[in-house]
């Protein structure tokens, strides 16, 4: 396999979370919809976070006077949003990654500044895949390239 590959990959995780987003953006004109046809809904969509959720994932919630049918929807609009959020940020994070790695680009160039660690069990699985080369050589390289700032593969 080829460098190649995984760039199309990254791409297409990037086309994957803009579908996600224009569909969460369909999904909330249509609870809004729902809300405004409602004559006894008085309450909004609110974005809200739960106490001691993380500071990057948001929930939309709603009181009491809403249809089944927005309840429902706004269901839908969770799952999606935390679909994006956090499966499909992850993978491409991982995918760029062994994308950067197998281009021999070092690590403290792509994330000088981070807030959480990568899941680099991820990574290792993308970089063995994608490589081409002895997965030997390569795991010694990628162990080399992940301790480069103290990172440790085994964390994430």
């Amino acid at each position: 396999m080829s460098t190649i590959e995984l760039k199309v990959k990254n791409k297409t995780l990037a086309a994957e979370a803009q579908i996600i987003r224009k569909e969460e953006n369909k999904l909330r004109r249509q609870i809004d919809y729902l809300r405004v046809r409602d004559p006894h809904c008085k309450t909004k969509m609110v974005i809200s976070s739960p106490p001691g959720a993380d500071y990057n994932r948001t929930y939309y919630r709603i009181s009491h006077g809403w249809t089944p049918e927005a309840k429902a929807l706004l269901d839908q609009l969770n799952g999606l949003s935390e679909h994006r959020r956090k499966d499909v940020r992850m993978e491409r994070r991982a995918s760029h990654l062994a994308y950067c790695f197998l281009r021999g680009t070092p690590y403290k160039k792509i994330e000088q500044s981070t807030h959480s660690r990568p899941k680099w069990a991820a990574v290792e699985r993308m970089v063995k895949r994608f490589s081409g080369e002895d997965e030997r050589v390569v795991l010694q390289r990628f162990a080399e390239w992940t301790s480069e700032e103290g990172r440790n593969e085994s964390t994430g």
